[in-house]
């Protein structure tokens, strides 16, 4: 076995106890070096890293003690070994790799040969023969957001919805999830349609030339007004929607450029269209079957001058109503979209599909506790210039969350029905509505991992008090949320 020990600054301060797995290998400081990860070999699944204590003596642990100062450096990965991160005296870190791959990179301090049982009774203490600086960690020197388009962003309420407290809890029993979440009598609890206004800001913000202003793009679109009267007071409705908040900004929906949606669902989609008002021309007729609103109606693009960025298998599936509910995917929000022919006025699709990267081979299923072998940031796909998406699946399988960075140089994660409300960062708390519960759990854990060691802030799309929150790991080896206040987003 070779041992490859690296250079990283003091960490001798209590960290935070939390499992994790082996999966990627020296991910912040490796991923810009050009051709370095085709060359690493792939994690197998059950390859642990162990406790990080400056001053033990023995391996043999499951858990990992981290501070911010290793965060960067401690992914290890083998196929053929346990991988092993360590902090010894000397401000050292050891990790298990084959050794010619980080010394083809300048990165190896040392390598040893020793046997698995030897490593594992005793520290390494190792002279430094070359040293990783910070310049050239990206997490560490912020580089990593330096050169990125930045947004002013606004949060944008458009309404309200009542779902039944027992679909949005899936297995919890409501004795459990009554304790923090009141419902009414008819067993509703209540959920915000959570959207986020986009304005292109910086030093140099991309003109809109058509309008003279920052180019604006909208995520999530909400319900919207075409529900009938039955379904609108089956589901609370109050009213309001992306329009009305849009109005509340001082902006126009015909000031939007482009929408993106974290899936077709109704509650997130049906505000792409609208019921024509008097004197209007329709650009869709809608009739049953399979239209919100019930009866020929006339519908209208919410957005005339933007076009809708969504996952390819969203699409699909949402054409085919492969869903848990009969219900969700309606004809008149997706069928205005579909004709090929139909163009903005300057001439782009008025949809773009994207196919992003899965977090997980086709029709392989991840052990529960297994995480992504690739970086989050090598599954995301840019979709407008500084807004990227990346998959997110269980709840559908297309479903895709939504990443910017905002004026401060902090990355904003739009959080889809992962994490719906800030009740629903458990493991098990999922959806009745969700097409694989499982797949949910999973993607759950490694996206508060992510969002956990990346600093992420989120905002969480139906969360009726406090939408914006950051993670942290807790003390049981899982991650709870923080509450995040910020004016730039009020």
């Amino acid at each position: 076995m070779k041992r490859v020990v690296v250079n990283v600054p003091p960490t001798t301060q209590q960290g935070d106890v939390h499992p994790v797995r082996v999966r990627r290998v020296l991910e912040h400081h490796l991923r810009r070096l050009r051709g370095v990860k085709d060359r690493l070999d792939p994690i197998e699944r059950g390859d642990r890293v162990f406790r990080i204590e400056p001053d033990a003596e023995r391996f043999g642990h499951n858990r990992i003690r981290r501070t911010a100062n290793d965060r960067a450096r401690s992914r290890v990965g083998s196929t053929d070994h346990r991988g092993v991160v360590r902090v010894v005296p000397g401000s050292f870190t050891v990790v298990q790799h084959p050794a010619h791959v980080l010394r083809g990179e300048g990165l190896l301090v040392e390598a040893a040969h020793l046997p698995r049982a030897k490593a594992r009774q005793r520290c390494i203490h190792a002279r430094t023969i070359a040293a990783m600086s910070d310049q050239s960690n990206p997490a560490a020197s912020g580089a990593e957001n330096s050169d990125r388009p930045v947004y002013k962003w606004t949060l944008l309420r458009a309404g309200r919805l009542l779902l039944d407290g027992g679909g949005m809890f899936g297995v919890i029993p409501k004795v459990v999830w009554n304790r923090s979440v009141e419902c009414d009598e008819k067993n509703r609890v209540e959920i915000h349609h959570n959207c986020v206004l986009l304005e292109s800001a910086g030093e140099h913000p991309d003109i809109d030339d058509r309008t003279g202003q920052p180019r604006r793009y909208l995520i999530e679109a909400g319900t919207g007004d075409k529900l009938d009267e039955k379904m609108s007071k089956i589901f609370g409705l109050d009213g309001r929607t992306v329009e009305t908040a849009l109005g509340d900004a001082g902006v126009s929906t015909n000031d939007i450029d482009a929408v993106v949606v974290t899936h077709l669902h109704f509650d997130h989609a049906g505000g792409l269209t609208r019921r024509c008002r008097e004197g209007e021309t329709p650009d869709w007729e809608a009739t049953k079957p399979g239209a919100a609103s019930g009866d020929a109606t006339g519908i209208k693009l919410t957005f005339p001058n933007a076009e809708l960025i969504v996952q390819r298998r969203e699409w699909v599936d949402a054409r085919a109503n492969d869903a848990v509910m009969t219900r969700t995917y309606y004809r008149d929000h997706l069928l205005p979209f579909e004709d090929e022919g139909l163009t903005l006025p300057d001439g782009r699709p008025r949809l773009r599909l994207v196919e992003s990267e899965r977090p997980f081979p086709l029709n392989r299923k991840p052990h529960r506790d297994e995480l992504p072998k690739s970086s989050v940031e090598d599954r995301m796909t840019e979709v407008l210039p500084g807004i990227d998406v990346f998959l997110a699946p269980g709840h559908t399988w297309g479903q895709q969350a939504i990443r910017f960075t905002d004026q401060n140089g902090r990355d904003v994660v739009f959080t889809p029905d992962l994490i719906p409300t800030v009740h629903h960062v458990g493991a098990a708390y999922s959806l009745s509505y969700d097409v694989e519960p499982y797949t949910a759990m999973i993607t759950k854990r490694w996206f508060l991992e992510e969002a956990a060691e990346r600093n992420w802030l989120l905002v969480l799309d139906h969360e009726p008090g406090n939408p914006l929150q950051t993670v942290r790991r807790d003390e049981h080896g899982w991650y709870e949320l923080v509450p995040h206040v910020d004016a730039v987003s009020e």
